[in-house]
C-alpha cells in the first residue's frame, strides 16, 4: 500500500540526507568506488558474454 511506500521513501531519503550531513567524505569516497566496482563487473560480465 502506499503507505509503506511512502516509509520507505521518507527512511531513504533520511539516509541520503544523514551521509550528506556526514563532514568527512569518506562514505563518498566509499560508496563512489562500490558504484565504480558494481559498474565494472556488470560491464565485464555483459562484455564476457556478447
Amino acid at each position: 500500500d502506499s503507505t509503506s511506500v511512502q516509509f520507505q521513501f521518507n527512511e531513504s531519503t533520511g539516509v541520503l540526507s544523514a551521509l550528506v550531513a556526514v563532514p568527512e567524505p569518506s562514505a563518498f569516497v566509499l560508496a563512489a568506488l562500490g558504484l565504480l566496482g558494481l559498474l565494472a563487473f556488470s560491464w565485464g560480465k555483459y562484455h564476457r558474454r556478447a
